[in-house]
């Protein structure tokens, strides 16, 4: 159990360093995080656990963010999403936010800013 009395993260990212860099920086927040390689992977491992929030990488194989987005909306609909995404796309942006998406940010990025938004969807006050 986390210290944060079991606030469970699911972390999605193909790119396996800055997946290491995000779960170091959230488990060093409080959080327990979990994380996965492309979004079919998350959806199974969402189907067996419980999670706060998830953040996840908008281009990835398999199944992207936003796919991932859409089918969490279906089964999840109430568990909050942050998108992550190389590739600043205003269409992606708004897709996400038409879907309820918390928040989108456009890597690179403060971690503190990854902080800032995983505590805003868990209802965490954080200030830097």
């Amino acid at each position: 159990m986390s210290p944060q009395g079991s606030l469970r993260v699911l972390l999605v990212d193909d790119d396996a360093d800055l997946r290491m860099i995000y779960k170091t920086h959230l488990e060093l927040e409080g959080y327990e995080v979990h994380a996965a390689d492309n979004g079919l992977t998350a959806l199974t491992l969402l189907r067996l656990q419980d999670y706060v929030v998830i953040v996840s990488d908008i281009n990835m194989p398999f199944m992207n963010g936003l796919l991932l987005l859409a089918q969490l909306k279906a089964e999840f609909p109430n568990l909050p999403m942050i998108l992550l995404t190389g590739i600043a796309m205003k269409t992606e942006a708004d897709t996400a936010q038409r879907f309820g998406v918390s928040a989108v940010l456009a890597k690179p990025f403060p971690l503190q800013q990854l902080a800032l938004a995983v505590a805003s969807a868990v209802g965490r006050s954080k200030k830097y």
